[in-house]
């Protein structure tokens, strides 16, 4: 997409915040300084406030090194001014794309537009609503939704 738009790539990771135990149940998502709590989800399931940061500080210390990784040790883009794609290979609930608007909004970017291959309608609507977000573009809205590995493998046949 870059290469499409004569335009920067970098990489911004976002890490999901997942259940002690269940890690691929996620309690929110954090990016470059940018934390998202799924409303009172730790709570619910006895996650102590203590306990809670010491995985977001787990999670945040992979999340630079993933970002240093995939840098190759050059320094991040500045997205302060810009405007933005933010590419992803789906949306399932949310949170994740949620926590990128944030942080590239907290850094400046004067413009967001989202872009996914695929995505449940509801998702979508919240993205369309939100006034950091200047602009959807989702190819598949399946109904109803799976997951974002079963609809991409589905829309590739």
């Amino acid at each position: 997409m870059a290469r499409a738009l004569d335009a920067p790539l970098d990489v911004l990771v976002v890490r999901k915040i997942g259940a002690p135990g269940q890690p691929e149940f996620a309690m929110g998502a954090l990016a470059a300084g940018q934390v998202l709590i799924t409303d009172d989800v730790p709570q619910q399931l006895g996650v102590s406030d203590e306990l809670l940061q010491r995985i977001i500080a787990d999670e945040d210390a992979l999340r630079v090194e993933r970002e240093n990784t995939y840098r190759s040790g050059r320094p991040s883009t500045s997205f302060a001014g810009s405007a933005l794609v933010l590419v992803d290979d789906g949306i399932a609930t949310g949170a994740t794309m949620a926590v990128a608007v944030r942080a590239v909004r907290a850094a400046g970017a004067i413009g967001v537009v989202v872009a996914v291959p695929t995505a449940p309608q509801d998702a979508l609507q919240r993205f369309e609503a939100d006034a950091s977000v200047d602009r959807v573009v989702c190819v598949d809205i399946p109904q109803p939704f799976r997951a974002v590995a079963f609809h991409i493998m589905t829309f590739i046949r």
